[in-house]
């Protein structure tokens, strides 16, 4: 018996049809497709799928109970089965009517979050009509004009690129052209979120190995079934980027005299939706092939197959998946792992070239200190994929 099963509430239903919910003190479940459940910890906004035998076991745990009306009958969960949904229950704050205590990643370090309200509420509400047919249209329109203005301005541009003259003031503007492009980059995600859940999640900053970066907490797409629409969430912002610098190279073209900033602007906005397009870490990218190969938790379970591949050969052969898929996700997973090494070294460097150091002892100094966090954080992650990856042989044996 869990130590808080008195927050428990009695289930009024206990089948579930697609698209509903029923609660459990702080956890919502609803039923996504066949034989599947997403249960929601609203207290920590956790979401995982489980399977019937895994939703008829938290059930169980929590109201002793296993019954699901109309659910047909699956083999029972072994001891070792059970074993692991004890301590993931446990982990994922099932039993428990608080939030977890997460363990800091320095390469996802949180250092503000906040809850849209008021005026910011109404903004982000007020997107969501851009989630739309003209918001389609805003986007092919501009992607159109955009090429016939590159066009008709090669040469002007060719001769700005090769020869940048960008004064401080131009560079401390266009460092703010670029904050309130994040912005709306990460209001167009959440204004996706919301017309599509009803939802807003957390807006805010982090350190994304150890450099700046804006957020957007759009984890209630989790309860959504249709891919479709998740990859539409996951694009948002992307197709924010392409609006704006396409407006920006327009102007450039098609104005005459017009400032080179424009030019920039759109140069800007080019990197950020190449670089947010990269699969190999949590960027954009990332969520929009989640939600196209409906795969949950890809990262994670790629880089455990890796591990699985290499730590326990005979039961990655076993594993009930396709063997095209497989090897296609333990490829991924070999690619991600690097990439995390990378991207600490790309970060490290980039940090370095920020400061002007006049002594070649405090260069070096610096990058030590950022080596070592740097070194730190792959350790653990490396230590933290070593302890879950055994996981699967439960789930998948």
């Amino acid at each position: 018996m869990p130590p808080n099963f008195l927050y428990k509430e009695t289930i009024v239903r206990l089948h579930v049809k697609e698209g509903t919910c029923m609660n459990i003190g702080h956890l919502k479940i609803e039923k996504d497709g066949l034989d599947n459940y997403i249960v929601n910890n609203t207290f920590n906004n956790k979401f995982v799928k489980l399977g019937i035998r895994e939703v008829r076991y938290l059930l169980e745990k929590l109201e002793g109970t296993t019954d699901l009306e109309g659910e047909k009958d699956y083999p029972p969960l072994s001891k070792g089965q059970k074993k692991l949904l004890d301590e993931k229950f446990k982990e994922w704050g099932f039993f428990e009517k608080a939030k977890l205590n997460k363990k800091k990643e320095l390469s996802n370090l949180i250092i503000f979050e906040l809850k849209p309200e008021h005026h910011l509420n109404y903004i982000i509400k007020l997107f969501r009509y851009l989630i739309s047919p003209v918001g389609a249209f805003l986007v092919i329109a501009s992607v159109v004009l955009a090429y016939i203005s590159i066009g008709v301005s090669q040469e002007r541009i060719m001769n700005e690129v090769t020869n940048v003259k960008l004064s401080f003031v131009g560079i401390i503007v266009l460092y703010a052209i670029n904050f309130i492009t994040s912005c709306i980059h990460e209001f167009c995600h959440e204004a996706a979120c919301y017309k599509y859940t009803g939802e807003l999640g957390k807006l805010g900053m982090k350190l994304f190995y150890l450099l700046p970066a804006f957020f957007c907490d759009v984890s209630n797409m989790y309860m959504m079934s249709s891919r479709r629409k998740c990859a539409y969430i996951s694009a948002a912002g992307l197709l924010s980027n392409v609006v704006i610098g396409n407006m920006a190279i327009i102007v450039y073209g098609f104005v005459r005299n017009s400032s080179e900033m424009f030019l920039w602007v759109f140069v800007i906005n080019l990197c950020n939706i190449i670089l947010n397009l990269i699969p190999f870490a949590k960027y954009d990218g990332y969520w929009i092939l989640k939600s196209v190969t409906g795969i949950d938790n890809l990262y994670d379970k790629s880089v455990s197959l890796v591990y699985m591949m290499v730590l326990n050969t005979k039961q990655y052969r076993k594993l009930h998946i396709n063997v095209i898929r497989k090897m296609l996700m333990t490829l991924y997973g070999i690619i991600i792992y690097i990439f995390h090494w990378l991207l600490w070294i790309y970060s490290i460097y980039a940090i370095k070239d920020l400061f002007t150091l006049n002594s070649v002892y405090m260069e070096y100094g610096l990058i030590t200190v950022l080596g070592v966090i740097g070194l730190g954080s792959c350790a653990s992650y490396t230590r933290r994929y070593f302890k879950s990856y055994k996981k699967y042989l439960y789930m998948e044996g």
